[in-house]
């Protein structure tokens, strides 16, 4: 039964991805801006930049496509997407997939790291927090994490980078360091970054999983084995701990979807050439094909984390499993 629930939820994958299509396609359309404008500023300089004729810029979106009704363009644009023929950037020239496949690796990197460490400290202060609830311990655990949930991304990094500036000082590195070439000084540059993303994430993993878990430490059958004598850290590892973890994995397939298309502020601030850097370039610049295409991209990777997570309750939950027979 599980394998026809996997290919009925990859059935509605097709039609999901029409509608997100459609939505990107028309939102790009209407953002302020003209791209065969900005492209010919670019070749342009000084007072030329200010003459710039109408007819130039009508012979740039008549070759860019621009012209054409938005059906046509959509109907084109889907065509090549199915191809995987994303063409090339009309601002700096570049073949858009040759480039998504060179940054999506620092992006799913410093995604990885993040919830690496989200779930590293965000589990163990969760449990920790349900299990000595209304101590201080509990108290403070519940306060880091909440200036975690209440502290934006963008103000961390910004104060972490003038502290450093400041007290030690310290930059982040202009050029990004490839693993290739020196491993330790690429991790380097990726830990900060990933621990303030991680932490923003921790801190949500660490609220969930205590609420979870004490919701399922009021259970009738917790007191059952209690009463029966059986040690707390048995009932806590084989009883409480995997019913409560069902919460647990749903925010962090969404802390996930959510790292790799929010590291945006944090690739710019700390000069790391991803999708996110990638993408901001792309809004700035209305450069249409690029912007449509990593939407997608991170529509589809949001979708398929949403699949595996739900998979993994039916291993997790055998009653589940039973719910889809």
């Amino acid at each position: 039964m599980l394998q026809v629930y996997i290919i009925r939820r990859l059935a509605q994958l097709p039609p999901t991805l029409v509608v997100i299509s459609i939505v990107v396609f028309i939102a790009v359309r209407m953002l302020p801006g003209d791209t065969a404008l900005l492209l010919s500023l670019n070749h342009q300089t000084g007072q030329e930049a200010t003459s710039i004729a109408q007819a130039e810029i009508d012979e740039l979106r008549s070759s860019l496509g621009l012209n054409d009704p938005w059906h046509i363009q959509y109907v084109r644009w889907s065509r090549d997407m199915l191809t995987l023929d994303l063409g090339r950037s009309p601002i700096s020239g570049r073949d858009i997939l040759s480039e998504i496949l060179r940054k999506a690796p620092v992006t799913l990197e410093l995604a990885s790291f993040a919830t690496l460490f989200a779930l590293v400290t965000g589990l163990p202060a969760g449990i920790v927090s349900a299990v000595k609830r209304d101590t201080r311990t509990d108290y403070l655990i519940r306060i880091v994490s909440l200036a975690g949930v209440a502290l934006p991304h963008f103000w961390l990094g910004t104060i972490i980078i003038l502290v450093g500036l400041i007290l030690f000082t310290w930059a982040p590195p202009i050029e990004y360091m490839d693993f290739t070439r020196s491993p330790i000084d690429h991790l380097t540059q990726l830990s900060i970054p990933a621990v303030i993303l991680g932490y923003s994430a921790g801190a949500i993993v660490a609220r969930v999983t205590r609420s979870s878990l004490l919701e399922v430490l009021g259970e009738d059958y917790i007191r059952t084995a209690h009463a029966k004598g059986l040690k707390t850290s048995t009932i806590l590892h084989r009883h409480a701990l995997r019913n409560a973890l069902l919460p647990v994995v749903t925010i962090t397939g969404l802390v996930f979807t959510g790292l790799i298309s929010g590291s945006i502020i944090m690739e710019q601030l700390f000069g790391l050439p991803g999708l996110g850097l990638y993408l901001l370039d792309g809004i700035r610049l209305r450069d249409y094909g690029v912007i449509q295409a990593l939407v997608l991209l991170f529509s589809i990777s949001i979708m398929l984390i949403n699949l595996v997570v739900d998979i993994s309750y039916v291993l997790i939950d055998p009653r589940i499993s039973r719910t889809l027979k």
